[in-house]
């Protein structure tokens, strides 16, 4: 079975960062939205009909499907490396009735090289309605939540949750790799790339895990006419927003 999200609380993640609540007579694209989970917030003001869900799980769309039937949902076959390794990589985003007032995309490029974030994006923008907004989040690895009372980082946070799920190890080394870099990507939990995304090569049933961190200050580098804010709601991810 592909990946359906337990992930809640994207609306007001979204809404918070951008600044406003009232969403009711935009047109939506929920890029990488997974199962619609957004729609299932009680805040959430969105109308189904003007609500577009584009995801590479097809379990996903399937229940997005059955549980919002009044919404939009397109699966995506595009290759990825932790959510669907038999996918086609470099596949164009499917067509959508355009253009959309809104584009958002929780937690998609913290699993995807720079390079696929940057043609994504470009893609996205391309699909903006004037005056739209794209906005995305992403993963700074030094940030680290109030909630966090034991002060871990965002990295520290993801090598201790893994180290729970595989065992101990010593993370020390990983640590350190990431250390003065501007990015970085953890593969299944043992490699870390620092700077590149230059991926080792590894067998399709092997393909488990990748969690892609971006210093704040880079990120904003790679998108200079962006803003890009602090993680709202006690979230761990930071938010670029672009306005066409």
């Amino acid at each position: 079975m592909s990946f359906v999200s337990r992930k809640f609380g994207q609306f007001a993640y979204f809404a918070s960062e951008i600044g406003d609540w009232r969403w009711e007579d935009k047109r939506i694209l929920d890029f990488g939205g997974n199962a619609g989970n957004l729609l299932a917030d009680a805040d959430c003001s969105v109308s189904q009909a003007r609500y577009w869900c584009i995801d590479v799980s097809p379990d996903a769309i399937a229940e997005g499907r059955r549980r919002f039937p009044a919404a939009h949902w397109i699966h995506y076959d595009r290759y990825n490396f932790m959510f669907n390794s038999t996918g086609r990589k470099h596949k164009i985003i499917p067509a959508t009735p355009e253009p959309f007032d809104l584009i958002i995309a929780y937690s998609v490029f913290t699993h995807t090289t720079q390079a696929e974030m940057l043609e994504t994006v470009g893609e996205l923008a391309d699909r903006l309605a004037p005056g739209g907004v794209l906005a995305f989040s992403f993963i700074d690895p030094d940030y680290h939540r109030a909630s966090q009372t034991d002060g871990l980082t965002n990295l520290n946070w993801r090598l201790t949750r893994l180290a729970e799920e595989i065992g101990p190890f010593d993370r020390s080394a990983l640590v350190r790799a990431a250390e003065n870099v501007s990015r970085c990507i953890l593969i299944n939990n043992e490699h870390l790339i620092a700077d590149s995304d230059d991926l080792p090569e590894i067998p399709v049933d092997d393909q488990k895990t990748l969690h892609s961190f971006y210093r704040a200050g880079y990120l904003a580098s790679l998108f200079p006419s962006a803003e890009v804010r602090p993680p709202a709601n006690d979230e761990m991810q930071h938010c670029c927003i672009l306005r066409r």
